[in-house]
């Protein structure tokens, strides 16, 4: 099921290209309310795995989507700098 996720904007551009990455992401808006976006996944970096969760709020989808991203490639670095 986390295999078949078809959203590429926040953990698949953050990491590099051919990282195995099985993921899901969430979406919710109600009139009035901000926009959340959120995802988590299992991501493996150096033959290991890591549990990866993010969750955002506000009123830009790309920008939400751009967080998710920028996330995602600061754990790489902090995690290929061990």
């Amino acid at each position: 099921m986390l295999s078949n996720c078809s959203f590429e904007e926040g953990f698949v551009k953050g990491f590099p290209e051919g990282t195995k990455i099985w993921h899901k992401f969430g979406e919710w808006r109600s009139p009035g309310h901000d926009y959340e976006l959120h995802e988590s996944g299992i991501v493996h970096i150096f033959g290991r795995p890591y549990l990866l969760t993010v969750m955002t709020r506000g009123k830009n989808t790309e920008q939400l989507a751009g967080a998710i991203n920028v996330i995602s490639k600061k754990t790489y670095r902090s995690i290929a700098a061990m």
